[in-house]
């Protein structure tokens, strides 16, 4: 079987562009919280093929999320956490079908 090649490098334009875009991106949708793959994955796919394009945007949202959170872990209300947000991330970790609540 033969294994599948890895793409060239990019380009520093590319690089850049690409950087860029993620950067913009990531200040448009910090107070909004969604919007954030609409706008990357185009730019993302400028630069790189669909595959890669799709793959690339997962890491940076983690890290935009978990940028915000450490930004904004001060301002948390830790009752409301408890209340709502506790329960949407056991019942799926329990195999709960219904996310919701």
């Amino acid at each position: 079987m033969r294994l599948p090649t890895l793409p060239p490098p990019p380009d520093l334009t590319s690089l850049l562009f690409t950087a860029t875009g993620a950067a913009v991106a990531s200040a448009l949708t910090f107070l909004t919280g969604f919007g954030l793959g609409t706008i990357l994955l185009p730019v993302f796919l400028l630069t790189m093929g669909p595959t890669l394009a799709v793959a690339a945007v997962a890491p940076v949202h983690l890290f935009h999320n978990l940028g915000k959170f450490l930004l904004l872990r001060s301002h948390v209300d830790r009752a409301v956490l408890v209340q709502f947000g506790a329960p949407r991330w056991l019942r799926p970790l329990l195999g709960r079908g219904d996310w919701r609540g």
